[in-house]
C-alpha cells in the first residue's frame, strides 16, 4: 500500500518528537551579479540498505543563461535491486524562469525537484521520469561555517547545514529506465544518515581549485541523528599551483565546535590517510581509512552537447565518493579521548582553467 508524502513525514517526526524549530533553513539564492556567481546546495544520503544519494541543487549564470538552475541527482538502489542499473541519474536544468523559490516554504523549486525545511526537518522530492525520490530528513544542530565569505585565494563560503542528519527515503523507478513512474509501488530506502551542504562561489572554480577532499562525519544507522562523541568533518583544497588549504572542524553532540586552520593530511598508503591538526588549545592525530567505494560520477558523461557548452568548466568535475572510518585521538587540557566512526568522503577533481594565448599584434 502506497503512504503519502504527508504520513511519510509524520513518521519521521513521531521518531525524533520533541525538538523545536529555529531559524536555520533552506535559504532563498543571493542572485548575485559576478558573472562567476555559483550557489550549490547538496544532500548526501547512505542508507542502511546500502543505497546512496547525492543531489545538488544549483544556481549559477553560463554564457547564455543568467542564474541558470539545475539539479542533479545520482541514486544508487538498495542491494539487491534488479534491473535499473547500479546508477540512476536523475538531472533537469531551466532557465531563470522555469525555478523557483518560495519563502514561505523555505523551498527551492527546481522543474519538479524541491529542497526545502527549516531545522529540524527537511524534505528533498526528486520528480522526473527516470525517477522518483523522496526523503525526508532531520538534524537538531544548527548550521557551522566551514569555510567563510572572505577566504582568501577565491575558496568557496561553505556551511554545513544539516549536520548529523538522520533520514528516511523511498524511491520509484519512472519508464525511461524501465519502470512504471506513478502507477509503481513505493520501494523503501530505509533509514540513512548524512549531511547537507550550501556553497557560494564568487570565482570559477577552475580558477581556484583543481581538487576538493570532503570527509564528511555521519552518525550510525537508527539513532535519530544523535552522536554521543565528537564529530570530523575535514575538507581540503588543492589550488592550480598545487598549494594546499584545510580545515577541520570537530563538532560534539550538542553542536558545539572545535575549528583547525593548521591541518596535515598525509596520504601513507592507497586509502588510507594520516591526519594532524593543531590550535592552540588542541591536538588531534589519527588515521583515516577506505572501506567501501560508493560510486563515481563524470559529469560531463550525463550531458549533451548544449548542456556541456553552457556548463563550460563545471562540466569537468569527476566526483569518486568512498565509505571511509576514522580513530581520532583529541588532546586538550592534558586529557585525550578518542573517537571513531564513519564518514563519507568525497573526491572531487575539475580541470584548471587554461589561459588563452594572446594575439600578436601586427
Amino acid at each position: 500500500m502506497q503512504t503519502s508524502v504527508r504520513l511519510f513525514l509524520l513518521v519521521l517526526t513521531i521518531l525524533n518528537s520533541g525538538t523545536s524549530r529555529a531559524k536555520d533553513a533552506i535559504s532563498a539564492p543571493q542572485l548575485r551579479e559576478n558573472s562567476n556567481y555559483s550557489e550549490f546546495w547538496e544532500a548526501q544520503f547512505l542508507f542502511e540498505s546500502g543505497a546512496y544519494s547525492a543531489s545538488e541543487f544549483l544556481i549559477t549564470s553560463f554564457p547564455l543563461s543568467k542564474h541558470h538552475g539545475l539539479m542533479i541527482s545520482t541514486l544508487k538502489p538498495p542491494q539487491g535491486t534488479d534491473g535499473f542499473g547500479k546508477q540512476i541519474i536523475i538531472k533537469n536544468g531551466r532557465k531563470r524562469s522555469g525555478w523557483h523559490y518560495d519563502g514561505s516554504a523555505d523551498a527551492l523549486n527546481i522543474y519538479q525537484h524541491e529542497l526545502s525545511g527549516r531545522r529540524p526537518e527537511y524534505l528533498l522530492r526528486l520528480n522526473n521520469t527516470a525517477a522518483e525520490v523522496d526523503i525526508a530528513f532531520k538534524s537538531e544542530l544548527r548550521s557551522i561555517p566551514i569555510i567563510h565569505s572572505d577566504a582568501a585565494n577565491g575558496l568557496p563560503e561553505v556551511t554545513l547545514v544539516a549536520p548529523a542528519a538522520y533520514a528516511l527515503g523511498r524511491w520509484r523507478a519512472g519508464p525511461e529506465i524501465g519502470g512504471k513512474g506513478h502507477a509503481d509501488q513505493w520501494r523503501e530506502l530505509g533509514h540513512g544518515v548524512g549531511y547537507a551542504l550550501h556553497i557560494v562561489q564568487d570565482r570559477d572554480l577552475s580558477e581556484s581549485l583543481v581538487r576538493w577532499q570532503r570527509f564528511s562525519s555521519i552518525p550510525a544507522f537508527r539513532t535519530g541523528g544523535a552522536a554521543d562523541h565528537t564529530m570530523p568533518f575535514l575538507h581540503v583544497f588543492t589550488r592550480p599551483d598545487d598549494t594546499v588549504a584545510a580545515v577541520l572542524v570537530l563538532v560534539g553532540p550538542d553542536g558545539t565546535h572545535m575549528r583547525f586552520d593548521n591541518v596535515k593530511l598525509e596520504l601513507v598508503r592507497t586509502g588510507t590517510w594520516m591526519l594532524v591538526a593543531t590550535s592552540d588549545v588542541a591536538i588531534v592525530r589519527g588515521e583515516i581509512e577506505t572501506t567501501t567505494p560508493i560510486e563515481k560520477f563524470v559529469l560531463k558523461d550525463h550531458l549533451n552537447g548544449i548542456e556541456r557548452m553552457m556548463a563550460g568548466t563545471l562540466s569537468t568535475i569527476e566526483r569518486s565518493r568512498d565509505q571511509v572510518n576514522y580513530r581520532l585521538e583529541i588532546s586538550q587540557a592534558g586529557n585525550t579521548d578518542v573517537v571513531s566512526g564513519t564518514m563519507i568522503y568525497e573526491d572531487i577533481t575539475l580541470e584548471a582553467k587554461k589561459e588563452r594565448p594572446r594575439r600578436m599584434r601586427r
